[in-house]
């Protein structure tokens, strides 16, 4: 059986030209209209020079080229957004260039219809009870919330799912989007956390009027060394799964960046205080580390200890104030682990719990899409909940006992068709799929990662680890000739 390996190229030699010209020109006009401030302009051509860079990539270079474009727009837009809205003098909540990274993956809906035979595969039916509980929540969400919200909510929802389908859709494609995903991944999580560790330490102007403005509380103070980083992100919660999926992803990768990947990203994970992934991250290690092969196993290790001891002295390099302030904040958020307790935020969390508790019961069909999160704001019911503690509490709020449980096993399902190691032996990316997936839904217990980019995150790898199980099934040269036919 061929082992994966990554050597796979990007894209062809041919290929590669006319994507250099069409993806630079785009980021060349958007820099552009970034010097010259024109705000106005930047929030229609984002999300729709954005869009049809993407159908353009899907179709004249290649689905692995696509999906790593669609991965930098989750990495880069929240932030672009946020610097935009501070060039026009004010947030502005209704900004259309944080709806690109859904419009963007809304493009893989392309792959799935075009693979469309594949659902018929037992493996795929988890994904299939997913989309139709969805589909069953928007029309609930169309009726209850209204069809502003429940569009919003569907897309927050769906198009995540959707690009985690075309992934497990494209086996085929398999090498090719293992290699070419981890390399968007080590080093986009490079670059997140080395502007974390500039947010913390400087707390940029359109970060700090964009957390005063929209009232994100839950980032602490927008002050230098006072702030929880969410980096390019919208928060730290899916900051930190990201985080947690690029650290996973760069111990399985060979590349130079890894070390330096790990390192920073180890640092900003620190620095986001997000306790539930300082808790998931040893959780998918250990799980990537029991599958691995003892050469692989070894050479992870290391990579892993070498970081980490970088990590712990870079609190060193501040002045010895501020040092013993960061260190201190840090020392208590870890030690409240030990605590719960008499920690503040878990009772709040606690309390929450039970009254959505009660709330759900009383409610067997929901409250539909739209209902909860950003979704919730859209709309003029105002019986929505935007923030939920709890992504189990919020899949069951919004789509009911019926559709919720059949969600919330549907996505069960796919990790645990996943756990059997039908990989190929050497396929450390698979391996680091299923660590990521497993340790992302461990987190709905806490956030909902059902949505946006930590729903990204979860959906992608879970279709990876798919991909890579129907590939190595295939294991004859003339066997996956056959197929791909």
């Amino acid at each position: 059986m061929t082992a994966i390996t990554h050597t796979v190229p990007f894209v062809g030699r041919r290929a590669f030209s006319p994507g250099v010209r069409v993806i630079g020109g785009f980021v060349a006009t958007i820099a552009l209209l970034l010097v010259l401030r024109q705000d106005a302009l930047l929030r229609v051509l984002v999300p729709i020079l954005g869009t049809a860079v993407a159908i353009w990539t899907y179709r004249h270079l290649s689905f692995a080229a696509y999906l790593s474009l669609a991965w930098w727009f989750w990495f880069i837009v929240p932030g672009l957004r946020r610097i935009v809205d501070y060039q026009a003098g004010g947030w502005n909540p209704e900004n259309p260039i944080s709806l690109t990274p859904f419009l963007v993956s809304a493009v893989a809906v392309a792959a799935v219809i075009r693979r469309l035979p594949e659902l018929r595969r037992p493996q795929l039916w988890p994904w299939v009870v997913a989309i139709a509980c969805l589909a069953v929540g928007f029309l609930a969400g169309v009726l209850l919330n209204g069809p502003l919200p429940a569009v919003h909510a569907l897309a927050e929802w769906m198009t995540p799912l959707l690009l985690g389908l075309a992934v497990a859709v494209e086996w085929r494609r398999y090498p090719a989007i293992a290699a070419v995903l981890t390399r968007t991944f080590v080093w986009g999580v490079l670059v997140l956390s080395i502007y974390a560790v500039i947010q913390f330490l400087v707390a940029p102007a359109w970060d700090r009027q964009w957390v005063e403005s929209s009232g994100m509380t839950s980032v602490g103070f927008a002050f230098p060394y006072r702030i929880r980083v969410f980096s390019l992100m919208n928060g730290p919660l899916s900051f930190a799964v990201v985080l947690l999926a690029g650290m996973l992803l760069a111990l399985a990768s060979r590349g130079h960046a890894r070390v330096a990947t790990l390192t920073a990203a180890t640092v900003a994970l620190i620095l986001t205080l997000v306790r539930s992934v300082w808790l998931a991250l040893p959780v998918g290690i250990v799980i990537y580390f029991l599958a691995l092969p003892m050469r692989s196993l070894r050479r992870a290790a290391v990579t892993g200890l070498v970081a980490c001891t970088l990590a712990l002295g870079v609190p060193y390099l501040l002045p010895g104030d501020l040092r013993e302030s960061v260190l201190q904040i840090v020392t208590d958020r870890a030690q409240s682990l030990g605590s719960l307790h008499q920690d503040i935020s878990y009772n709040e969390r606690t309390s929450f719990a039970d009254q959505m508790g009660v709330v759900v019961l009383d409610n067997p069909i929901g409250h539909g899409l739209g209902s909860t999160g950003v979704s919730s704001e859209l709309g003029d019911a105002g019986t929505g909940i935007r923030d939920f503690d709890s992504g189990i509490l919020a899949v069951l709020y919004a789509l009911g006992w019926f559709a919720g449980a059949a969600f919330l096993a549907a996505a069960v399902g796919v990790v645990v068709l996943g756990m059997a190691r039908r990989e190929v032996r050497a396929d450390t990316v698979a391996k680091a799929a299923r660590a990521i997936a497993v340790a992302t839904l461990a987190l709905s217990l806490g956030g909902n990662v059902f949505e946006g980019v930590s729903g990204a995150v979860f959906w992608t790898f879970a279709g990876m680890l798919m991909a890579a199980h129907r590939w190595s099934a295939v294991a004859s040269p003339s066997a996956r000739r056959a197929e791909a036919r």
